[in-house]
């Protein structure tokens, strides 16, 4: 299959250097682009694995900073990706190197009603078609409006670990390097079904699957328990926000809805805002404050408001994906004015 479309961007992004000083994640991953070499033969004795974030819309938050990464030259320095719901589709694009490609389908592709529409609540409630539509985005933004180099994925010396909820095995499950498209495919609506509004669980081979936010909103301890030595995280929450409470429709509603595919999951959804906090606040504390020895973790998080997980305008979604790409470029001290002219929207 041939490769997507590249884009020019107005800096010249391979001589920036990230500072590897500041941190341990951030000197191995700067010491491997240095030394030019490839996945499999870095021969330094890490093992580095990059943690992409989605949650829904603010996936866009992610696909800006893997632009950041691939245009500075960073495709090659890492052993493993981690990707969760919409940060597993960045993953793809960043492994099949079409980040700068792949980051445009959040505002042009997605922020319209065949993926999103809240006309259709009422009916998806009762099984009539969901509110998101992430087939949609797979089947046909992904495989046709902006497709992937599939076989570039698959065939990557990368190591891909697609994350989910499993509700048979009750926690957040890496779904395994995946072997062919059509088990990409699967893997990528397994990691990003939403709860109530993306419709009932995705199923493979039997096995039950919702969006991994469920059990592990940030895929970090997946990576930590495989034996990482260096954690790259790319989380989509701006500094110093963290998730809020339940809202009194999650609590009522949504909690009724999901009582009926599971009688635990209300009590899991209302868990799972402690996980998400008590994993921001370890991300946090490693990155300003590494230990003498490996695990390492660095997270790199945005500035400015918070994206909405189902944001509709495309002219926000663009701005927090500017914000993403200027956060991973910041770590190379480029002015922040620069940043808006490098990401590829006409």
């Amino acid at each position: 299959m041939a490769s997507a479309p590249t884009v020019k961007h107005l800096l010249e992004a391979v001589a920036l250097e990230v500072d590897g000083a500041k941190h341990p994640v951030l000197e191995v991953i700067s010491a491997r682009k240095a030394a030019g070499t490839l996945p499999g033969q870095h021969g330094d004795g890490h093992i580095v694995a990059l943690s992409v974030e989605g949650g829904g819309m603010r996936a866009a938050v992610s696909g800006g900073m893997v632009v950041a990464l691939e245009q500075m030259g960073f495709s090659d320095a890492f052993d493993r990706i981690y990707g969760a719901s919409g940060g597993l589709f960045n993953a793809a694009y960043f492994m099949a190197k079409q980040a700068n490609y792949g980051s445009s389908i959040y505002a042009d592709n997605l922020t319209n009603k065949q993926f999103v529409d809240f006309g259709r609540l009422p009916k998806s409630l009762f099984g009539g078609p969901p509110v998101v539509d992430v087939d949609y985005a797979i089947d046909q933004v992904m495989s046709g409006e902006r497709v992937v180099d599939w076989d570039a994925v698959i065939g990557s010396p990368i190591d891909l670990h697609p994350v989910a909820a499993s509700l048979d095995q009750w926690c957040a499950v890496d779904l395994g390097r995946p072997q062919s498209v059509e088990q990409l495919r699967a893997q990528l609506k397994a990691s990003s079904r939403v709860m109530v509004f993306g419709g009932p669980p995705y199923e493979i081979d039997g096995a039950r699957y919702y969006d991994a936010s469920l059990f592990m909103g940030i895929p970090y301890n997946l990576p930590l328990e495989d034996g990482a030595t260096h954690v790259l995280a790319l989380l989509t929450r701006p500094t110093g926000n963290v998730r809020r409470g339940q809202t009194l429709l999650e609590r009522t509603l949504f909690a009724q809805v999901l009582r009926r595919i599971d009688a635990r999951l209300p009590q899991a959804m209302k868990d799972r805002i402690e996980i998400y906090r008590s994993t921001v606040a370890r991300l946090e504390e490693a990155t300003r404050a590494p230990g003498a020895k490996p695990p390492f973790a660095y997270a790199v998080q945005p500035s400015g408001p918070e994206l909405s997980q189902l944001a509709r305008d495309p002219q926000i979604v663009r701005s927090a994906a500017i914000a993403g790409m200027r956060a991973v470029y910041e770590l190379a001290g480029v002015a922040p004015q620069f940043v808006p002219v490098l990401l590829p929207y006409g």
